[in-house]
């Protein structure tokens, strides 16, 4: 029986070494573990670079003194499954997103362990490198538009757009959870203004956004705030920020509404009739990502709705809620198949885990094409793993197998031949401590 400290595989480890010297450090003969019964071993192909995985590094946070694999999207090959998965399958194609609470899900590695509710199989029209740019951005836009702001998951043809939908602003369409909203937006018949540079304002407007306003015209909150109302005659009713306190104080104040603005603006018309008021509904929602806006209330005294702050927790969703994973999990499948939901472009790097933390500093400057997605292939060598259960995983294996036998043959007995059927108990003896 092959011990799961028997199994070595390359990884990258992040320590809280000393200021002056690098924290990264690729160990050879990093232990492979195997996955527990709801777990899957996925061979990792391609990372998707994370801009929390840099905060880990700059704040020495999510580090230990013997090293850490960090690493938060990748996509990869299923190669071991625990005794009760029966979403997926050896072979299977698949990306996944880490979960803190799992020590061994970290993708800087060759070979990471995930629940296996929370994988996410690759339809074949879509690449390995893609799939790895998927994770956080996608999981985050997913968790803000069906729980936070409750709507339903579907994967339904798209909604027309009318000029009577709701408005949603998108501090930054640009940034991985920003292009998924986008489309998400899109497809539920929401009206979008976002913010970007220039250059990639025609890439936005194919993606779905109604408005795209010039990043470098509005940087300070009163021309984005003036921008945005006149664009939309001040009915932004959901706002998602991922920039900053000082960008969700201004989603704040543009959601608030301002009866000020509507007395002296000529353009502005209230003629529609929503949620039992004049002039729209009187309650807006605020998804906070970056950080909480601060106090203020010199902008108040003329608002004309109340605003609800939101917050995503991967927790409480994504990590803790097996119907609702199941749920995203079907519609990326079939909106990344369909190709009505695409993915993040990527600047790849082919060089392995020893080039991640340059990429990183990549990541961290800017320096790569706007909107893209940094992906590092990670050439996992060929060799061969045994995967094979231990004895107790085997016995619990074992255990499932007669439960589910002596099940079919109560199933089996017929009213004209009265059997006695006892309930089937199954008595695995423990291994000695």
């Amino acid at each position: 029986m092959t011990s799961p400290s028997q199994r070595t595989q390359q990884a990258l480890l992040a320590s809280l070494s000393p200021l002056d010297s690098s924290p990264w450090q690729v160990i050879l003969d990093h232990p492979a573990h195997i996955p527990g019964i709801d777990e899957v071993v996925v061979e990792t192909r391609y990372v998707g670079l994370n801009p929390d995985d840099v905060k880990s590094i700059s704040r020495r946070c999510r580090l230990a003194e013997n090293g850490k694999v960090l690493g938060t999207d990748g996509a990869g090959i299923v190669v071991a499954v625990g005794a009760r998965v029966t979403n997926l399958n050896i072979g299977d194609r698949v990306w996944a997103c880490s979960n803190p609470a799992m020590p061994n899900s970290g993708t800087y590695q060759h070979y990471s362990v995930h629940k296996a509710a929370q994988v996410c199989r690759i339809p074949t029209s879509m690449s390995l490198i893609s799939a790895a740019a998927v994770g956080t951005g996608f999981l985050t836009a997913a968790i803000t538009m069906f729980r936070c702001f409750g709507f339903p998951i579907s994967t339904e043809r798209s909604m027309v757009t009318s000029a009577h939908c709701p408005w949603i602003f998108i501090t930054s369409g640009l940034s991985s959870t920003g292009l998924y909203l986008i489309q998400m937006a899109c497809h539920l018949g929401l009206r979008v203004i976002t913010t970007a540079p220039k250059p990639q304002h025609a890439y936005l407007i194919r993606l779905g956004a109604n408005v795209v306003l010039d990043s470098q015209e509005v940087e300070a909150e009163a021309d984005l705030v003036a921008a945005v109302r006149q664009y939309t005659d001040d009915s932004v009713t959901l706002a998602v920020d991922d920039v900053g306190p000082e960008t969700a104080l201004a989603c704040r104040h543009i959601l608030e509404g301002s009866a000020r603005w509507r007395a002296i603006n000529e353009n502005y018309s209230a003629n529609f009739f929503t949620d039992g008021h004049w002039g729209g509904p009187t309650r807006a929602q605020l998804v906070v990502l970056a950080g909480i806006p601060p106090i203020s209330l010199s902008a108040s005294f003329d608002a004309l709705r109340k605003v609800e702050h939101l917050g995503v927790s991967f927790k409480m969703s994504w990590f803790d809620d097996d119907d609702f994973a199941a749920q995203l999990a079907s519609y990326a499948y079939v909106r990344f198949g369909n190709r009505t939901l695409r993915p993040q472009e990527t600047d790849l790097d082919e060089g392995g885990l020893e080039c991640i933390p340059a990429a990183l500093e990549r990541v961290q400057y800017g320096d790569h094409v706007a909107g893209h997605k940094v992906v590092v292939g990670l050439n996992v060598p060929f060799v061969p793993q045994k995967w094979e259960e231990t004895e107790m995983e085997e016995r619990v294996r074992e255990a499932m197998r007669r439960v589910k036998k002596q099940r079919s043959a109560s199933r089996s007995v017929s009213g004209d031949e009265p059997q006695l059927i006892k309930r089937a108990r199954v008595y695995i003896e423990l291994p000695s401590v």
